[in-house]
């Protein structure tokens, strides 16, 4: 039993780990100067096509929200 304690503690431990990565890579990403989008796309795209991507991605909603997709995405691969 001692045995499955300590797998179980150790998959309890990897999991907090790869979420404080992940919440820290996503966190750093944003704190990034300027847009997401704007990084990708070119500078002579106009704002409209700027704007869908943006939509696209998800980039539009709240910053909760693009964590979830952030997440999310992870999971599905």
């Amino acid at each position: 039993m001692s045995m499955f304690k300590f797998i179980l503690k150790r998959a309890g431990e990897i999991l907090i780990t790869l979420f404080i990565i992940t919440t820290l890579i996503f966190i750093l990403f944003r704190l990034m100067p300027g847009d997401p989008a704007s990084m990708v796309v070119s500078p002579r795209m106009t704002p409209e096509l700027k704007a869908i991507l943006r939509a696209r991605f998800g980039l539009d909603k709240p910053l909760w929200y693009q964590y979830y997709l952030y997440l999310s995405n992870i999971v599905r691969g």
